[in-house]
């Protein structure tokens, strides 16, 4: 006789995955990088900032998908309304939010995948400096940042937080109707856990849930059990996020084709929190169920408001040094010329990203992050 199918675990609990085979590999590394600006920016010659924010130098390619997500983050219209080709490359410059970027540890966005693919998870190819260096990074030994937090010393792995972001298609195929969630593995404790806005009725919930648990079943990993062990053995489902459901009920009736879409500005938001949080030297891990549960981090703004002027200050600085990126000339000049030029109409709109602004103008620190307040979340993401 067969044996009994044990019962489904109710929604939102921990739904265990197979365990991940690693193939065989060479003998484990131990890295001795010098790395200076974080990837994909290496070896671009470094333009001259301000005290509060690294700025890498682009190319121009570089600085027009930069300059797209920038222009999409400014516009009050629905986002994305363009390819989403550029995300990945400006949450990858969120690591240059903190002015001891060179030194410290990262978060690397592996991209946007949809999660009915069958992916295999090594180092992105190419013959690139950075892409040769990440590859090395990710199978290197890792080095607790508790021990050492400074990355320089020694030449030590810099990626703490690996994230992936999953597209979510509609059942109807209506691409308009797509949602996100978010996979991070945390190389300091050797966790993966998958993470939800809670988007959606409860049935939408579990079908999220269900791909992701099949995601990553389905996933070849190729990467060396020393470097990363455990990626892709997901140990916790953080199934849905109480001020998420609170803000998606409030907006549903306006419009529930943008609402459904800023599921990726929350995880866009968390991208941002990873690599705020990535040198945080603690002695236990962290709880990462806890990202994002306020009004203000489940609408994104807590983390896009760091990404916009993150973004700003790094095309400014471009701009400065005669990169000719799309637009390079609206940058050189002050917020009132952003917004004539299109870009400001989130820095009008909105008090607390209008001060950023400000404070990349000066070179004075970015500001804390927003508390809550008088419907700051609401101008700066639905104005």
């Amino acid at each position: 006789m067969a044996a009994p199918v044990p019962p489904a675990p109710p929604l939102g609990l921990f739904v265990p995955a197979p365990p991940v085979v690693f193939p065989p590999g060479p003998p484990q590394m131990r890295a001795r990088l010098q790395w200076v600006d974080p990837c994909p920016f290496l070896q671009e010659t470094r333009t001259a900032n301000n005290s509060y924010l690294y700025a890498p130098r682009l190319k121009a390619p570089k600085g027009n998908l930069l300059e797209s997500i920038f222009h999409d983050l400014s516009s009050t219209e629905e986002f994305p309304h363009k390819l989403m080709d550029g995300v990945p490359l400006a949450l990858n410059a969120a690591n240059c939010a903190q002015p001891t970027v060179q030194t410290q540890c990262w978060a690397y966005c592996w991209g946007i995948i949809d999660v009915l693919d069958v992916v295999t998870v090594n180092a992105p190819p190419g013959s690139h400096p950075w892409t040769r260096r990440l590859n090395v990074d990710l199978n290197s030994l890792w080095t607790p940042a508790a021990v050492q937090p400074n990355r320089a010393i020694g030449g030590l792995p810099r990626y703490r937080f690996i994230y992936f972001i999953h597209r979510h298609r509609h059942p109807s195929g209506d691409d308009r109707m797509a949602t996100y969630s978010l996979t991070v593995y945390d190389r300091e404790f050797q966790t993966t856990e998958w993470h939800d806005t809670g988007y959606g009725d409860p049935v939408d919930r579990a079908r999220r849930i269900t791909q992701a648990g099949n995601f990553w079943a389905s996933a070849t990993i190729n990467l060396m059990q020393g470097g990363c062990p455990g990626i892709g053995a997901l140990g916790a489902f953080h199934a849905g996020r109480s001020s998420y459901r609170r803000l998606y009920h409030n907006a549903h009736n306006n419009d529930p084709l943008k609402n459904a879409r800023r599921t990726l500005l929350m995880c866009m938001a968390w991208g941002v929190d990873l690599a705020r949080r990535a040198n945080q030297v603690i002695p236990v891990a962290p709880v990462l169920g806890t990202l994002g549960d306020t009004i203000e981090d489940a609408s994104g703004f807590n983390g896009l408001d760091t990404l916009f002027a993150v973004l700003f200050g790094i095309l400014h600085g471009n701009a400065h040094d005669g990169v000719q990126f799309k637009g390079a000339w609206n940058f050189t000049g002050t917020p009132a010329t952003l917004q004539a030029a299109g870009y400001g109409a989130r820095v009008a709109a909105c008090e607390t990203w209008r001060n950023r602004i400000n404070a990349a103008l000066v070179g004075s620190p970015l500001t804390p992050r927003v508390a809550a307040g008088a419907l700051t979340w609401q101008q700066a993401l639905t104005s």
